[in-house]
């Protein structure tokens, strides 16, 4: 079932997905790419938690997401796919530009909130090469947050990516 469209402009190369509640504590302007958010095993430590997931584009751009909500698992024939896990704890998730982990701020646009029900999700992502043959031009992500029972183990402990 589709929850939200949101069309984001990136500046860096992905996208972070969390729980405000459940996402590390940053300070005000700090530079947590930097510091906790740079290598593969922190990307996917922090993932495995259910804090906060990393979602590689590989490129900067505008990207047109289509937000579902599932509570079957769902499989994807896209040319890119992606899978990750986060835990809602406080009914929403947000979706930031990865860079914005480099001078964090709370402040979010209303627009890149996404309620959904308390829970442990499966993240499936999955997109296209866009018509115009260049990654980010606007380009279509489909994210699917599926409603899982218990936390969610991540076979891939690389950052996943869709590119």
């Amino acid at each position: 079932m589709l929850i939200k469209k949101i069309t984001i402009d990136i500046v860096g190369i992905g996208l972070v997905i969390y729980c405000e509640s459940q996402r590390p504590i940053i300070a005000k302007g700090a530079d947590f790419l930097a510091t906790s958010f740079m290598t593969e095993s922190q990307v996917y430590d922090l993932m495995a938690a259910g804090k906060i997931m990393g979602l590689s584009t590989g490129t900067p751009g505008t990207f047109c997401i289509n937000c579902y909500f599932s509570e079957i698992d769902v499989l994807t024939k896209a040319e890119f796919n992606a899978r990750g896990y986060v835990l809602v704890s406080d009914g929403a998730v947000r979706i930031r530009d990865l860079y914005d982990l480099m001078d964090w701020s709370n402040l979010v646009d209303e627009s890149q909130i996404i309620n959904l029900p308390n829970g442990h999700y499966c993240i499936v992502a999955s997109s296209q090469t866009p018509v115009s043959g260049i990654l980010g031009d606007d380009q279509e992500i489909s994210i699917t947050f599926v409603l899982c029972g218990e936390p969610v183990f991540m076979e891939n402990r690389g950052i996943p990516t869709l590119c």
